[in-house]
């Protein structure tokens, strides 16, 4: 123990074997998960972090257990709790999610109601019939009208009010089933009982349920004794919250920063709610003592949300100390209380643009899309990738999401805010290898994911490592999705056998740079075929980009544009791509059924300016594509003809002029090819 080997993590000194077997194992697991820390991502890091520190903590419980005088054993320790009454409720209302979940509706729906019953009454209420200790106006004293002056206070309506016997019944009811419930809560709840008497939200069951209770005495005058049940309303947010926690906590396996601002959202609505309804409530009832100026339910509604709203038209408002001060009381709790709830929005928010986008379940299922996933993406990756994809009509609908270890930067934010991409692309920050980042691309619905290797990274080795790992985890998490793999080694290719294409970027480069020596131009004729070229500077350039949209603006093209007759040429014809149609099908290459494949292609290039390079003879027992098979391949319906265009046959607008057939010119043609 003496002589153990140390080492330093995050500033902590950890000490790594003391001699046994079983610290010796332990040793090597930390130094793999050290070894690791530096050689993968910010998310990687912190995983290993995790197992870490779980081993860590292992062991430390370990040698606490020994340290006692106790023996440490392998077998697993079960606690039993004895049969009461108490921990049958507790398993039946607590640990049972079910159970939990239908307490915290019933809460909330039965504090919902109280409030309701509350402004009923409120409504049918007519402080007219007894403000006079009882008596409908005008109050007499002796054989005099006693008149109340501005500003005198009716203590009488404070404390009684009108209540039917039906809504008194109800209320009672429930302020019973209300409070029997939070008893009953509070005796099968751990810890001190008294900690849980001293609670706020028990206080505020008190005020909202007791008196209701208390009338059961003597009915016939207490049942119009005034209770403030309008303060269950904040027992209703409580039960709220609470209904929002457990849902999450049962329903769904992963709560994404987007969940957690909608439920911070709605508690602050909710707090709102609560505000404006107890102040509403609180306000007319007071001003009911008020003989001059006494205020309706929606009057009172009125004044307090031009008086929350800072606007104070001054038209309606309190006259007598009690309603004043109660304001003042309240103002003060809303500026206290409303700030700290938007103060903890503000930071989910910051938290949540460091996270990028969030693509909820409603638009994944709504619309089709694709995860591009990478350990850092650069800018000039991106709008290679984007370029490419929305050059295809089909996929102009889908929606791409790209997910990264980095924040987003300036140049990204620039991207994503251009009304090109803003509704197309989402960018998150995330890992593929936690599933709660998986869950929040939707990854199990996405079309196909491309994992792209990092372009600027000195280790090739790794990075195919990394990407391979990726890989793994999008397998594991959904089977179904098709995956696109970019690696750089072409040994690692065994490794995602179960992808549906790989590329291997030093495979592909050097076959192209050998074919370039035996047929030169070759390289640059592939690199105008694989991408996706808009003009004169192909279509990964953001010059090029710029240009054609100045081209578009000004309706002439970039050829046109270009000085020289070379670059004129070369800008007109680099934007060809090679297709492939059936012949049957075909409109351009149908009317040459039964014909040679040299007559087509000369034909075609004439009459439509396309170059029909290749065939493929699906009838044969061993199909395979022939490169310019000469006037010896008869064309046949089933053929599937492979040409270069600048768009497939089904984009493209073809003229009248060029569909009908010249006599004249094919048999100059054919003769011509006879010689």
């Amino acid at each position: 123990m003496k002589n153990s080997p140390r080492i330093e993590v995050d500033g902590e000194e950890i000490e790594l074997y003391d001699g046994s077997f079983e610290s010796e194992l332990r040793h090597s697991k930390r130094r793999f998960y050290l070894s690791r820390l530096d050689k993968t991502d910010v998310n990687e890091r912190e995983i290993y972090k995790n197992v870490i520190a779980t081993e860590l903590t292992r062991e430390a419980s370990l040698e606490s257990i020994t340290s006692a005088g106790a023996r440490p054993s392998s077998a697993p320790v079960k606690y039993f709790e004895h049969d009461t009454i108490r921990g049958k409720l507790r398993r039946i209302l607590i640990r049972n999610s079910t159970a939990r979940l239908a307490s915290a509706v019933f809460v909330l729906v039965a504090k919902s109601l109280v409030c309701v019953l509350y402004v009923v009454r409120v409504i049918l209420d007519d402080v007219t019939k007894y403000e006079c200790d009882g008596h409908p106006q005008p109050c007499m004293n002796g054989n005099e009208t006693e008149i109340s002056e501005k500003g005198d206070v009716n203590w009488y309506v404070l404390l009684w009010v009108e209540r039917p016997l039906w809504l008194w019944v109800i209320q009672v009811v429930l302020a019973f089933v209300t409070f029997f419930k939070a008893l009953l809560k509070i005796y099968i709840a751990k810890g001190r009982r008294l900690d849980h008497f001293l609670q706020g939200h028990f206080f505020l069951e008190v005020f909202s349920s007791i008196p209701y209770i208390v009338t059961l005495a003597y009915p016939p005058m207490l049942k119009n004794l005034y209770v403030p049940s309008f303060l269950s309303c904040w027992l209703a947010k409580k039960a709220l919250d609470r209904l929002l926690n457990d849902l999450h906590r049962t329903r769904q396996r992963f709560q994404t920063i987007s969940v957690t601002l909608s439920q911070q959202c709605l508690v602050l609505i909710a707090t709102m709610c609560c505000m404006v309804f107890t102040t509403i409530c609180g306000v007319e009832h007071i001003q009911r003592a008020s003989s001059f100026n006494r205020l309706k339910f929606f009057d009172a509604l009125y004044y307090v949300i031009v008086t929350f709203s800072t606007v104070g038209y001054g038209d309606i408002s309190p006259d007598i100390w009690p309603s004043r001060l109660f304001m003042i009381v309240m103002i003060c709790v809303a500026f206290a209380l409303i700030p700290m709830q938007i103060q903890t929005i503000g930071s989910t928010i910051v938290e949540r643009m460091k996270m990028g986008s969030e693509y909820s379940e409603r638009r994944a299922s709504g619309n089709k899309h694709v995860v591009v996933v990478s350990r850092t993406l650069q800018t000039e990756t991106v709008m290679d990738f984007l370029l490419e994809f929305y050059a295809h009509p089909k996929l102009e609908e889908h929606v791409v999401v790209l997910m990264a270890a980095d924040a987003m930067d300036i140049n990204m934010q620039v991207i994503l805010k251009d009304p090109k991409w803003s509704q197309r692309v989402v960018y998150m920050r995330g890992s593929v290898l936690r599933d709660t980042d998986l869950k929040r691309c939707r990854i199990a619905q996405a079309e196909a994911c491309f994992i792209l290797a990092p372009r600027y990274l000195e280790n090739r080795t790794i990075a195919d490592q990394h990407t391979i790992l990726r890989s793994w985890a999008v397998k594991d998490f959904a089977p179904k999705c098709k995956q696109y793999i970019q690696l750089f080694k072409p040994e690692n290719k065994i490794h995602v056998k179960f992808a549906e294409h790989v590329v291997c970027e030093d495979e592909f480069k050097y076959a192209l740079l050998a074919n370039n020596c035996l047929y030169p131009g070759l390289s640059t004729l592939v690199s105008l075929l694989v991408h996706t070229s808009g003009g004169l500077y192909g279509k990964g350039s953001v010059e090029g980009t710029i240009r054609r949209d100045f081209a578009g603006k000004t309706h002439t093209s970039e050829a046109d544009m270009a000085t020289d007759q070379w670059q004129q040429t070369y800008g007109r014809h680099s934007g060809n791509e090679i297709y492939h149609i059936q012949l049957g099908r075909s409109m351009f290459f149908s009317p040459y059924e039964g014909k040679s494949f040299t007559e087509a292609s000369a034909d075609a290039h004439q009459r439509f300016g396309i170059s029909l390079v290749a065939v493929l003879d699906s009838t044969v027992d061993d199909p395979h594509l022939q490169l310019n098979p000469g006037p010896s391949h008869i064309l046949k319906a089933s053929d599937f003809c492979f040409y270069m265009s600048i768009t497939k046959e089904e984009y493209s607008k073809i003229q009248p002029d060029a569909l009908k057939h010249d006599e004249s010119k094919t048999a100059v043609r054919t003769k011509n090819m006879g010689k």
